[in-house]
């Protein structure tokens, strides 16, 4: 569970398992819209709460996908800081194991 939670995008089934995974970590995920509660232009995991809105603005760390439908471009944009964040760890000195030289 704790690998699921330190990959890059979790893509969820219905489950105490990929839910608590999504639980423990910091990383968006995709959960399948078709086994989701629709309520309007709504999607729950279960019988939606009376009244319940989606939180306004800030990062939105959880997609429902349909089966043949494209990654939304905020999810992409976060994939690729991610990739760039693994791409630069050859300059850490403790995950890469030396720096290069500060020019005087």
């Amino acid at each position: 569970m704790l690998l699921m939670a330190d990959a890059d995008l979790l893509v969820c089934s219905i489950s105490s398992f990929s839910f608590w995974a999504a639980f423990l970590s910091e990383r968006p995920y995709v959960m399948y819209a078709p086994a989701m509660q629709r309520e309007g232009n709504r999607l729950f995991l279960w019988q939606p709460p009376a009244g319940a809105e989606p939180a306004p603005g800030g990062w939105q760390r959880g997609f429902a996908m349909e089966k043949e439908s494209r990654l939304p471009e905020a999810l992409k944009a976060t994939l690729e800081r991610r990739l760039a964040e693994k791409l630069a760890r050859p300059r850490d000195l403790v995950l890469g194991g030396c720096v290069p030289v500060a020019a005087q």
